[in-house]
């Protein structure tokens, strides 16, 4: 009888002993997971994979389309040539290099040394539709730096008056010219930059602005408008 039980005993000992170290076994092979972090990765998404899920990646090309056909253009010569030439330069802006006189390049770019005129256009989905576009225009080896704001909304471009980001500081608040048409714009349609002072890049999430190469004054798309960061 003693003996009997001392069987029984032994065998419960060792299945329970098999049930724990199976067990175990599951629980090393579980991956351990750090839940902030999971949280993080599914709820943060950047500004810039945002504008890309609400504007069509085609809607800057567009915008190049609308502005050779209208009366803000002020390319030279051969349009249709130029609009060839547009390059895009990431998801919501695309850049044209023209000649001297604002005209086409005749060469290929790595053979054009350097650029006159750089033309470029960067665009911004509006909460309420449409886009907020940035239009800036590089000329400034003839002292020429000007930048307009647009909105473009069923297919149509329209140039806004005082809509500008706060970027007070950057902008000639003297600029006078006779021979340039825009100038009685100035202040209202266009602003012209100090010639120390340019855009250093444009992105899906705004753009940056650096007087003399020191430092980047960044200005975010809100949805809205751009704030100054």
């Amino acid at each position: 009888m003693k003996i009997k039980y001392l069987v029984l005993f032994i065998s419960a000992f060792s299945l329970f002993g098999c049930g724990e170290t199976r067990q175990t076994k599951v629980e090393e092979e579980a991956p351990a997971v750090d839940s902030v972090e999971v949280t993080q990765q599914d709820t943060v998404a950047s500004v810039s994979e945002t504008a890309e899920v609400q504007m069509d990646e085609n809607v800057i090309m567009e915008i190049w389309d609308s502005y050779i056909k209208s009366n803000y253009c002020d390319i030279s010569g051969d349009v249709k040539k130029a609009r060839t030439q547009v390059k895009r330069e990431g998801f919501n802006v695309a850049s044209l290099k023209l000649d001297e006189a604002n005209e086409p390049l005749d060469v290929p770019e790595e053979e054009f040394l350097p650029p006159t005129v750089l033309e470029t256009f960067a665009c911004y989905p509006l909460k309420d539709g449409g886009c907020l576009v940035l239009w800036y225009y590089d000329g400034s080896e003839w002292g020429r730096k000007i930048f307009a704001v647009f909105n473009y909304k069923d297919k149509q471009l329209k140039r806004l008056k005082n809509s500008f980001p706060p970027f007070s500081d950057f902008v000639d608040k003297n600029y006078s010219s006779d021979w340039d048409e825009l100038a009685k714009l100035s202040g209202t349609e266009v602003v012209y930059f100090k010639q120390d002072c340019w855009p250093t890049k444009f992105n899906a999430e705004g753009f940056g602005m650096t007087e003399g190469g020191m430092g980047e004054t960044w200005y975010k798309f809100d949805g809205e408008k751009f704030v100054k960061e």
